[in-house]
């Protein structure tokens, strides 16, 4: 890697997997695995640096795999861009371990900071290859990025094929890391009134390598959330999709007296 081209990398937004979302993805891929024998398509919406200490992958996907992964040219300084250094001696290329789980990895980005992905804007609609194209569709921190966020959205839920899985972990509180913060009624709505299936919505409480993971309600209130937290949502789609419609606000639809009247 030219030291021009990795000068332009690092002042790209970085996207990640943190070892709560690995441990998602995996669950995700094994629900894949036990419905039947599949070649596994896996979009990411950028790059995912993969936060995760050895040991903790080692734990996951056991030692002889860990050994045959390799390391990411140019972590270190990725490493102390995510201010991870006193945690992180090295990363491990995310594109080599899902290819070493037999999951064909494909990632798009505006601007193609590691030489592989498919340039495109998410603000615009997707292309039609791409189109129930993905088993697992992965958003490690790029939708609060767009501004266009419910076409944003939209390409989300229509890359994923029916019965295939989207993770989500994006920001809950913090204050201008990207044009939006999520709530959990954003996702719980527009997945479930699209016939998609919420299997969990947490946020992620913490700094550093290791995250709080705390259950979050759908739709009503709560307080008390950190600054710098951010949501992690899993989320399965129909084994039929329909077109995707816009959503209403559930406390617009289920409570009569706020509903507007015509």
């Amino acid at each position: 890697m030219s030291s021009k081209h990795f000068k332009k990398l690092l002042k790209v937004k970085h996207v990640s997997i943190l070892l709560n979302n690995l441990k998602y993805l995996e669950m995700v891929r094994r629900k894949l695995l036990k419905e039947g024998p599949r070649d596994i398509k896996m979009l990411s919406l950028g790059y995912p640096d993969l936060l995760v200490r050895r040991q903790d992958l080692s734990q996951i996907f056991g030692e002889d795999f860990v050994k045959s992964l390799t390391v990411l040219e140019g972590s270190e300084e990725i490493v102390k861009w995510h201010g991870m250094q006193k945690f992180l001696p090295e990363l491990y290329d995310t594109k080599n371990l899902f290819e070493g789980l037999d999951v064909s990895f494909d990632c798009v980005d505006i601007y193609p900071s590691r030489g592989f992905e498919r340039q495109l804007d998410l603000n615009e609609p997707l292309p039609e290859d791409m189109l129930n194209k993905y088993d697992i569709v992965y958003d490690g921190g790029t939708l609060e990025h767009c501004f266009n966020i419910a076409q944003g959205m939209k390409n989300i839920a229509e890359a994923v094929v029916p019965g295939g899985y989207l993770v989500h972990g994006n920001p809950l509180s913090m204050l201008n890391h990207g044009f939006y913060n999520f709530n959990p009624t954003f996702y719980s709505d527009f997945y479930e009134q699209n016939n998609f299936k919420i299997l969990g919505i947490s946020a992620l409480v913490g700094t550093g390598l290791f995250r709080e993971e705390i259950a979050l309600p759908k739709y009503r209130r709560f307080k008390d959330i950190p600054d710098g937290s951010s949501v992690l949502v899993v989320a399965k789609a129909p084994s039929k999709k329909s077109p995707i419609k816009w959503p209403m606000q559930t406390k617009y639809k289920e409570n009569k007296e706020l509903k507007i009247k015509e």
